[in-house]
Formats: structure tokens, sequence, C-alpha cells
């Protein structure tokens, strides 16, 4: 932060200058006259660009503002200049005026910033619903600052212009009397999300969502399997020796949309591309409990915690964990599996 003592600046002809001509405006008693006549000159010469803020020992401050990245710096030579030609033509004692040029952040105003949270949340979510929707969301900060969270662009799109962002916030900012001290930003770089207020987090929405989706664009390609945690896979099937591989990028890129289109919290789904053989939908594969297109000791487990208790099974992964066919899931139907997998065996039948 640049503070400068102002009559250091000027010339020792100047305060003769005004001496000469009138009354020096000095005495403390007039403290609110010089910061009433700078107010006026402020406002009709660099209005949304300086403040008067009251200093120490009846001085008062001239505060400018911190240029935006787009933005020439202020010619504080000039400025100086121009407040000298002021004084001199208002007789304004000098000594009782300094200006400092910020270097940390956009202020307009110690009287009307704009601190009050639910105020400026108010004024960021139209800001956003106008210039960025589907892009960017406000959400809470750490200590009741606010973050806009840009989300993540697809492999198609181009990144965001994260300086042309922070320029238009600085006029926003500006334009609005906002403590920008309040606000920082977010490009999230792991998964795109639309809204805390409106996110889907839903499972059972989610999960119909989903379906409807996979149904009409990769029917027989696709299907939707309850991951861990509670969250989603986005199981794709092997392709044979005479098709294309999936594209992952496309896929990605159409559920990005997918997901911004329905306010959807992607953080909920995950995507995986079986590499050793094609999807066959749990209740027809025997021992693929989890349904992850193999058997392994996580069905193993699976099928050892149902046993005693501790896992409640879906109907399809009762009838994936009977490999006798006889009608449920028992020790038998353990010990086969186990069979499988230890390769003494190679099928259930």
């Amino acid at each position: 932060m640049k503070k400068t003592f102002l009559s250091l600046v000027l010339t020792s002809s100047v305060i003769v200058s005004s001496c000469l001509s009138a009354p020096l405006v000095s005495a403390e008693a007039d403290t609110e006259q010089i910061k009433t006549l700078l107010e006026g000159y402020i406002e009709q010469n660099y209005k949304g660009d300086a403040y008067i803020h009251d200093g120490e020992e009846d001085d008062v401050e001239v505060i400018f503002r911190k240029t935006s990245v787009e933005e020439p710096a202020f010619d504080t030579n000039a400025i100086y200049s121009e407040f000298d030609k002021f004084f001199k033509e208002n007789n304004i004692d000098s000594s009782k005026v300094f200006v400092e040029f910020l270097e940390d952040s956009p202020v307009i105003s110690d009287d009307t910033l704009i601190t009050d949270q639910e105020q400026i949340k108010t004024l960021l979510e139209g800001f956003v619903e106008q210039n960025y929707k589907g892009d960017a969301y406000i959400h809470g900060g750490e200590e009741d600052d606010f973050e806009v969270v840009f989300r993540k662009t697809s492999v198609e799109e181009p990144a965001f212009d994260s300086n042309a962002i922070y320029s238009e916030f600085v006029k926003f900012f500006k334009d609005n009397n906002i403590d920008s001290s309040k606000v920082d930003f977010m490009f999230l770089e792991d998964s795109p999300v639309i809204s805390d207020d409106t996110l889907i987090t839903d499972q059972e929405q989610i999960k119909t969502l989903l379906e409807g989706f996979v149904e009409q664009n990769y029917k027989g390609d696709a299907y939707i399997h309850g991951g861990e945690e509670d969250d989603f896979e986005v199981v794709f099937r092997k392709t044979s020796v005479e098709e294309p591989a999936f594209d992952s990028n496309a896929i990605y890129s159409e559920f990005v949309k997918f997901f911004k289109d329905n306010n959807i919290d992607s953080s909920k789904v995950d995507f995986m591309f079986l590499e050793d053989s094609p999807v066959i939908p749990t209740s027809e594969k025997l021992g693929d409990i989890n349904s992850d297109g193999k058997i392994d000791t996580t069905d193993l487990t699976e099928l050892s915690l149902a046993l005693i208790g501790d896992k409640d099974l879906t109907e399809d992964q009762q009838k994936a964990a009977d490999l006798d066919k006889d009608g449920k899931a028992a020790l038998s139907d353990l010990a086969r599996m186990r069979q499988y997998i230890s390769k003494i065996i190679t099928s259930f039948v």
C-alpha cells in the first residue's frame, strides 16, 4: 500500500501563494470543511476510483482503489498535480491530507462499503445468474466469506479466462460498493458443480436420472451400479475385437453436459470401462456380487459378511450369490466361490 504525505510533493511556492491569496483552511475546527471540499472534488473527478477516510489526528486520507490487471495504473504524478491545483484554488492546508494507492483490493468507500453477508450474497447471486449461469455458483466460504466456484470445463471446451473473469468481478465490486475482501474464487479441476442450493444429491433421484440417460444413449453398452459409500458407477462393457473401443473422452464430455443440465452432484458418480469381459446385469451373472464385471475376493468378502448378518444383499446380489441354484445364499456357495477364486474349479455349473 502506497501512502503519501501530499504536502511533501507540493512546492513551497504553492504554499506561499495560498497564504497570500486568502486565509488558509487549516484550523482543527475546519477539518470537516476540508473533508467536505475534498468529497465534492472527488465526486466530480474520481468517482468510483477514490474515497475520503478520516485519518489520524484529524487528518484526512484520500484512498485510491487498486487497478485491475487490464487497467493502466493511476498516474500518481498527475494526480498529485491536480490536487496541488485544487488545494491552491480552495486555500486548503495540504498538510492535513494524505493519499494512499491500494495494492491489495479494490475498495470504494468506508461509509458505503457493503460488508453485510446476506446483502453481498444476494448481489453475487444476481451477478452470477446473469453472467455465469450454469458455470459458477456461490458457496459460503470460511470465516463467513464467500467463494465463487467455477465448474471444470470439459475436454472440448476452452478453459475459463480467469484474468478476464477477475476483471469483470473487480468492476462489479466497484460498481456495487462491495467489500471484495469477503469474496474468493475457485476454478474446479476435478468435477463440474452447479449450485449448492439446487444441486441434486439424493441417491434415488440421481439413479433415476442416470438410468434414463443411459437407457436413451448407451442402451446395451452400459449399466448403473451402486458404488462404494453410496456412490454410483456407470459401467461400460468391454468391446469385442471387431468393434472400436469406446471414446472415453467423448463419453465424459457428454456426461459433464448431462450433469450440468440436470444439476447433478457429479462427485456421486464414477465411471468404469471394462477390459476383461462383456458386462452382464448382476441378476444374470453368478458370483459377481458387487457387479464390477469380475469375480474375486471382494465378492467373497461380500458373501461372507452377508452370511454372518453384517450385510444385507439386494435381490440381484442374492441371485448372484446363489451359486448352486438352490434358491438361497449359503455356506456351500461361499465354499464354491472360494474354490473358483483359487482356480480349483473353473465354473459354477
